[in-house]
Parts: C-alpha cells; sequence; structure tokens
C-alpha cells in the first residue's frame, strides 16, 4: 500500500488552520508547505502562533515572539515581519532561506515560497534571497514601482503601481 500521508496532512493543516483562525480573532493563517503560522490579531503585541512539521524548527518562533505586523511561510521556513520594518526568519536555512539580507531593515511587505523570500522596501523595490534554481530571486529591471510581492514554488510575482504584474522564474509544466 502507498503511504499517502503527505496528501491528507495539507487537508488537516488547513481544517486546523480554520479552527485556529476562528479562536484568534479572525486572524489569517498563512499555509507553507508543511507549516502554518498566523498573527494573532486579537492582542496588541503581535504574537506568532505556528503549528504544523516542526522538523526544521519552522515553527520556533524566535524570542521575543512580539510586534510582528505580518508573517510568510515557505516549504520549511517562516518569515515574520517587525513593526520596527525587521524581518525575522527561522527553521530550514540550507539555502539561505533564513540569511535575511543586510541592511536587515526598511520592510513594508514580505513573501515566501519553497526555498526563497521576497521583501518589498518603501522605494518600491524588491530584495530577494534564498535559493535562486530557476531565477526566482533574479528581480527583472526596473527594479522599481512595486507595491506587492507574492512568491510560489520556484517563482516570483511583483505587482508594478499601474496594476501590471511581472512574473519571474519557473515557468515550466
Amino acid at each position: 500500500m502507498k503511504r499517502t500521508w503527505h496528501l491528507f496532512l495539507p487537508l488537516c493543516l488547513m481544517a486546523l488552520a480554520f479552527l485556529v483562525s476562528a479562536v484568534c480573532s479572525q486572524a489569517e493563517p498563512v499555509v507553507g508547505e508543511s507549516n502554518q503560522v498566523v498573527v494573532g490579531q486579537s492582542t496588541a503585541d503581535g504574537v506568532i502562533i505556528a503549528w504544523g512539521y516542526n522538523n526544521d524548527g519552522e515553527c520556533n518562533v524566535p524570542e521575543p515572539n512580539s510586534d510582528f505586523v505580518a508573517v510568510a511561510a515557505g516549504a520549511w521556513h517562516s518569515l515574520g515581519l517587525k513593526f520596527d520594518s525587521t524581518i525575522v526568519a527561522w527553521g530550514y536555512n540550507t539555502y539561505g532561506e533564513c540569511d535575511v539580507p543586510e541592511p536587515n531593515a526598511n520592510f513594508v511587505a514580505i513573501a515566501a515560497a519553497g526555498h526563497h523570500n521576497l521583501g518589498l522596501k518603501p522605494d518600491s523595490t524588491i530584495v530577494t534571497w534564498g535559493w535562486n534554481n530557476h531565477g526566482q530571486c533574479d528581480v527583472p529591471e526596473p527594479n522599481a514601482d512595486f507595491i506587492a510581492v507574492a512568491a510560489g514554488g520556484d517563482h516570483s510575482l511583483g505587482l508594478k503601481s499601474d496594476g501590471t504584474v511581472v512574473a519571474w522564474g519557473y515557468n515550466g509544466d
């Protein structure tokens, strides 16, 4: 009999996310490949709650667990954006997914997926780090006028201020 637990696990995590989000005053969970994280919106201290697969520490939020305003979940790592505009990363780090580039300051948004991350700066540029096996960390020029970021397994997306979407990275079937 073929083991298919990996197909069932995401469904269980999504059900748990729904239950936890109801308890956390409608906080929206962020789903990674193996874990989920949520910023508690019921308190003013910005605490992150994390659960799921934790073999690589992706659910072990570093102390102090406070002052977070956003979270993102990659395959086996997690990111938190702090109120002071710095990023905290934890979990699996084989490809540098937890090595936030210096200067770690002035971020306004984050995205994570697979083994790479994106950070949006207030000057509308994107900073990327982590595994770049398909060019998912190579932001196309001009790296300007972005207002939002998103990440997929091996690709990245940026929304421009004029409403256009720029995509880069893996584009195969």
